[in-house]
């Protein structure tokens, strides 16, 4: 999975600031001047780095906490360091009022573009789905309602620009961005929206009633109060307003704070398992009860808020440095408010917009947007909240040294964060592209096309896993086509065998902490079996390994079932051999492989009873085993909660057929071919079932229908001729085409 916009707007954010740093430390020295000196909003969030620093040094996934991968940028080192340069930046310059009002401007004009950006979805344009540059729906109505917060504040205080055109721009940039929000908030009709747009219009009465004698119109307050109404009645009444967009799922608070526990008692109670690493240790640590629902075998990448997810990842100690931080900021600036001094009303707004976005860090999730304009907002707030400390004349030499110093370290920082950032950024493009390929990936030149494309990104930028884990996997489609091909070059095989395994296991270097990879590996193993005849150990070790890291995940103990079954069928070639030890060892090889596979499934099935895929293989089991009535059973289930899995029926009428219950192989034969009518396997043995039933008129239309889709194949003119030639036998034989395990 990958989230090309999350990488985009992150480049677009460290490598702008950076810049923007540069260029400001480059003016002050050019115009001989200093910078002011460091106050108590310059310390605490250099802590809040040094303990993400910390955490990051001893994360499950490095590459994830210091850059950032897989939508997880907006919580990593580097999206840090920018947001915090924002946060230096905004406060040393705001204090400019042209700068502030080109500010406001340009917050509201984006806020305005995003909102109409909603619009093709309400008019039912587009698949329904929700494609804003801001992420999911919940994520844009709450930086709408972070938006419109900040227009009601103004709206209350009153705003007035230097300029005619900008004051009429920035009333139509807050009208379109109000007007936006209550739309999806009704749509959505999301408790949390709502608890969000109470506390939003409730800070500003309450700031209005401290001071209300300095307000004298009325229909001031007529946004917030709307804001208000609208949350009173919905958070306790359904909209029924229709909404065009996809449901948000994520891990309840329970869900969370267990996960949390769980990477806590493996010893990262003081700084977590790593920033952007929640998906790591939800599959390790989530309950067993997830199995009970339909999101059993969804990772999810954050928790139930940003908060909870932090205080996984980065630890009490990250998310206390950073709740120090914000309480910090909220006590300077609820003494602002109390204040009967004009500069309340320049606060008022900026502090109820960071407030909404403070509150909603406790009770919702985080994408870099909005962890962006946390930032952003703490630095405008921090500008009108801190007196300007300038240098004494007796400092002054030390203070520009400093800058000097500052200044060589922000352009080396600057120049570091492009090369650093455009090659990640490239690459994430590359995959993306390969990604939307993948899809359509059927024939040998467009597979090709996406090894390519998976390589190139996989060249641009070596430490991302992901890149690794998808080359593997295509890789192993070109060779299942390769099969297929009768002429294949043994050399070019061999180079894709080799490709497949190297990067599978630079995936588990890269990243040996998540599943996926091991996962990966274990399939690129399993498939290798029959061509690289030391992939058994391999692939059960990968598998393995995937159940260490997810123990409560019943596929990935399914995938090792399958490995011990496919190591159980190597055995049989050796089981014909002439030599007696050499059958004695295939003979306890082959029932050591299946002993394991029945714990695996049997494990499963204890994990998740309803779980079909188990019940299926553990029938596959039996029948190896001898076991045909116990193997009718588990397919009996399967069928009944897979009922249009054709492969299932097949399988079921085949056992029928071995059990010599013909008129209930037929019957299922003949659901199956109704469901899949060119289905070659199900004609071919249904005709074995009219063959034993003596009617070799139906036998015979049954071998015509497989020939008809396989002409070529000499296994079927042959029983076609003997069915004509009024031969029979008793034997059943192979399929037509392979099945799988």
């Amino acid at each position: 999975m990958t989230d090309i916009y999350e990488t985009s707007k992150q480049a677009i954010l460290v490598i702008g600031i950076m810049v923007s740093a540069a260029c400001y430390m480059v003016s002050l020295l050019l115009e001989r001047r200093s910078m002011s000196r460091p106050s108590m909003f310059t310390l605490v969030p250099l802590l809040i780095l040094i303990v993400t620093c910390v955490s990051a040094g001893a994360s499950l996934a490095p590459m994830t906490s210091w850059i950032g991968q897989g939508a997880q940028e907006y919580v990593s080192v580097l999206s840090l360091v920018g947001c915090i340069v924002l946060f230096f930046l905004t406060q040393a310059l705001l204090r400019d009022s042209r700068l502030a009002e080109r500010l406001v401007l340009t917050l509201f004009s984006s806020s305005t573009i995003v909102g109409l950006a909603l619009l093709p979805s309400f008019f039912g344009v587009g698949d329904g789905s929700f494609t804003n540059l801001l992420g999911t729906p919940h994520a844009c109505a709450m930086y709408l309602l972070i938006m419109s917060t900040l227009a009601c504040g103004f709206w209350l205080v009153g705003y007035k620009s230097t300029s005619l055109w900008a004051q009429r721009a920035l009333k139509g940039f807050t009208i379109v961005t109000y007007i936006a929000c209550l739309v999806i908030l009704l749509a959505l009709d999301s408790p949390v929206l709502w608890t969000l747009a109470l506390v939003a219009s409730g800070t500003l009465f309450a700031a209005a009633f401290i001071h209300a004698d300095k307000f004298q119109d009325p229909l001031h307050f007529t946004p917030a109060m709307g804001l208000f109404v609208l949350g009173a009645i919905f958070l306790v009444l359904p909209t029924r307003f229709p909404s065009p967009f996809l449901q948000e799922v994520s891990p309840n608070l329970e869900t969370t704070w267990g996960i949390a526990n769980g990477a806590w008692n493996e010893g990262s109670l003081g700084f977590g398992s790593g920033p952007g690493t929640f998906s790591l240790v939800y599959s390790k640590y989530v309950a067993l009860d997830i199995n009970q629902s339909e999101f059993w075998d969804i990772i999810f990448d954050r928790g139930s808020s940003f908060v909870t997810t932090q205080l996984a990842t980065v630890g009490i100690v990250g998310v206390l440095s950073w709740l120090f931080f914000a309480v910090l900021l909220l006590a300077f600036a609820l003494k602002k408010l109390v204040n009967t001094d004009n500069g309340w009303r320049d606060a008022l707004p900026m502090f109820a917009a960071w407030f909404v976005i403070f509150v909603g860090s406790f009770i919702y999730a985080q994408n870099i947007t909005l962890v962006m304009l946390f930032w952003l907002l703490s630095g405008v707030l921090a500008s009108l909240l801190v007196p300007k400390h300038e240098s004494q004349p007796q400092h002054e030499a030390r203070a520009r040294l400093a800058t000097v110093f500052v200044t060589v370290l922000v352009l080396v920082c600057a120049v570091t964060t492009v090369f650093l950032t455009m090659p990640r950024y490239f690459a994430d493009v590359t995959f993306a592209r390969a990604i939307n390929k993948d899809a359509s990936a059927d024939t040998a030149e467009e597979v090709d096309e996406l090894i390519r494309l998976l390589d190139k990104a996989a060249v641009t930028n070596p430490w991302n896993d992901t890149y690794y884990r998808n080359l593997a996997g295509a890789v192993l489609h070109r060779l299942s086509l390769l099969s297929s091909e009768e002429s294949a070059d043994n050399e070019y095989v061999q180079s894709l065998i080799a490709t497949a395994i190297s990067a599978t296991e630079k995936a588990t270097d890269l990243s040996p902490a998540n599943v996926l990879n091991w996962e990966v590996r274990g399939l690129v193993y399993r498939e290798l079996l029959s061509v690289v005849p030391d992939a058994a150990q391999p692939s059960v070790g990968a598998f393995e390994k995937a159940i260490e890291l997810a123990p409560i995940n019943p596929r990935y103990r399914v995938e090792a079932a399958r490995a011990y079954l496919g190591i159980a069928d190597s055995q049989n070639p050796l089981m014909q051999s002439d030599d007696g030890d050499v059958v004695a060892e295939a003979e306890a090889s082959k029932e050591a492989a299946m002993a394991h596979a029945e714990e695996h499934l049997l494990t499963a099935i204890a994990l998740k009873s309803d779980y079909a895929v188990a019940h299926y293989y553990l029938a596959l089991l039996r029948e190896r085993q001898g076991q045909l009535a116990e193997a009718v059973k588990g397919l009996e289930l399967v069928v009944s909660q897979a009922p249009n899995d054709v492969g299932v029926g097949l399988q079921l009428g085949l056992l029928y057929l071995r059990q010599g219950k013909n008129d209930l192989a037929q019957v299922e034969l003949q659901r199956v071919i109704e469901l899949a009518p060119a289905y070659a396997n199900a004609h071919w043995y249904l005709s074995v079932v009219f063959e034993q039933k003596g009617d070799l008129a139906k036998a015979i239309a049954e071998v015509e229908q497989v020939l008809a889709t396989n002409p070529e194949n000499v296994t079927v003119q042959t029983r076609l001729d003997r069915l004509q030639a009024g031969q029979t036998s008793e034997t059943i034989p192979d399929p037509v085409t392979p099945v799988s395990l």
